[in-house]
């Protein structure tokens, strides 16, 4: 037993000393250049680029590459290229229908809908600010780009009093200027590889052509123009994997 437990007590001193030796190599190597990929839980947020007022948007997902690369001790230039997807909430755009043509919910049939996602997708470019403080660097970064929304192409149909409703509108993809910010913490488990999360918002000053809805109760339809300027913001909170060189 007491052989046992000298080997034991051996095994952890060096155990612990390749520890330590490993966490003072990686806290002392600074790595000027990264390439990661985040995978993230989206929600909409606000735009300082306005109010929209198609606010149908529900929480989606999104996937995020960026490159960067340290130019000085602290600060550098960063890469990235987002995609994100949203789903509509269903429940508010007929509850909107419904106002529309003065129809309480419980007096119509329940719905047939489909709405395909709304999707962004960002390439935007901008500095970024690091500080490493052990096996820990955190980075924060501000950007600057383009970006390409599609809206939602909408189907819903219903029966009220022997008559059918129906709401139609056709999806829209426009390209326009987008911003974002963000904030990055990687924690190093290898010379080459680090696990991260992070934050990050992205806006983008939307203003489609010819975004129209069509409404039909029985025979009778009406055709309106949708206000054009649509401005999204999305907050992005996940993690994923820094390769580093």
């Amino acid at each position: 037993m007491k052989h046992f437990l000298l080997l034991l007590g051996i095994v952890l001193m060096v155990s612990g000393q390749a520890w330590a030796q490993r966490t003072f190599i990686l806290s002392t190597l600074r790595h000027k250049t990264f390439a990661s990929v985040t995978a993230s839980s989206g929600r909409p947020t606000v735009s300082p680029f306005g109010k929209n007022t198609q606010n149908f948007l529900g929480k989606g997902q999104s996937l995020q590459v960026s490159v960067g690369h340290r130019l000085g001790w602290h600060w550098g230039i960063v890469g990235s290229y987002m995609y994100s997807t949203n789903p509509i909430r269903k429940n508010d755009v007929q509850n909107d229908l419904l106002r529309l043509v003065r129809v309480n919910v419980e007096q119509s049939a329940p719905w047939q809908s489909t709405a395909t996602n709304c999707t962004l997708q960002s390439a935007m470019v901008g500095p970024m600010f690091t500080l490493q403080a052990g096996r820990f660097v955190f980075d924060i970064q501000a950007t600057a780009g383009y970006a390409q929304g599609t809206s939602s192409d909408m189907e819903f149909n219903a029966q009220y009093q022997q008559e059918a409703i129906s709401y139609t509108t056709p999806a829209r993809t426009i390209l326009a200027p987008a911003a974002g910010a963000g904030i990055a913490i990687r924690y190093k488990i290898f010379r080459w590889l680090a696990l991260h999360g992070s934050a990050q918002y992205v806006t983008a000053d939307l203003r489609y052509d010819n975004l129209y809805q069509e409404v039909k109760v029985g025979r009778q339809s009406s055709l309106e123009l949708i206000r054009p300027h649509q401005p999204v913001g999305l907050l992005n909170v996940g993690g994923g994997l820094s390769f580093l060189f």
